[in-house]
């Protein structure tokens, strides 16, 4: 089995998340591009910062919840992670009609979300 499908099994055990068959759903995985096609046998630590930010989003995201608070999620990451990081988060808020709450000091993700409060 995957180490990193075992990482995110433990999360939905942990939580005790309903409506997953033997514990964590793959398909949500697949569906938060948390799954990055061959590295499925990597540790966390052989991946991208990409990769390793939407695996930490998977997690996060495994209970379904309402609020995500999302604090500098693409700090360590380049333009184009970035950019594909905000839009995960974004389709996950979309998908699940959940709020999406995110600090950031990059004026080019605060330039795309519904609604901005700066902070002085």
């Amino acid at each position: 089995e995957s180490k990193l499908v075992k990482n995110l099994f433990i999360t939905g055990e942990l939580l005790n998340v309903t409506g997953y068959s033997g514990g964590y759903n793959l398909q949500f995985a697949f569906s938060t591009g948390a799954m990055v096609g061959n590295k499925l046998k990597n540790f966390p630590s052989q991946l991208s910062g990409g990769q390793r930010q939407r695996i930490a989003i998977a997690r996060a995201v495994v209970s379904k919840p309402k609020i995500i608070f999302a604090d500098e999620p693409t700090g360590n990451l380049d333009s184009k992670n970035s950019m594909q990081v905000i839009e995960l988060l974004m389709g996950l808020q979309k998908d699940n009609n959940s709020s999406l709450i995110i600090v950031t000091h990059n004026d080019q993700i605060a330039k795309i979300t519904d609604k901005v409060l700066e902070l002085k």
